[in-house]
């Protein structure tokens, strides 16, 4: 999927969620570490998927 092709964009940092998401069609973007000043861990995945635009083949 090229990015001008994207529709919809989400950030998931479950990959059990990741994995659902990707049964649904949502395609993986990237994936970025990020900093998660509010649990216990230091750092966290970032999972950024998207989804097609509507009409749009691929």
């Amino acid at each position: 999927m090229q990015l001008h092709e994207v529709g919809e964009i989400l950030e998931v940092f479950d990959v059990e969620e990741v994995k659902a998401r990707v049964v649904d069609g949502w395609m993986l973007i990237a994936v970025v570490p990020v900093a998660v000043p509010t649990s216990g861990q230091k750092s966290a995945c970032c999972y950024v998927m998207g989804k097609r635009k509507p009409g749009v083949e691929g």
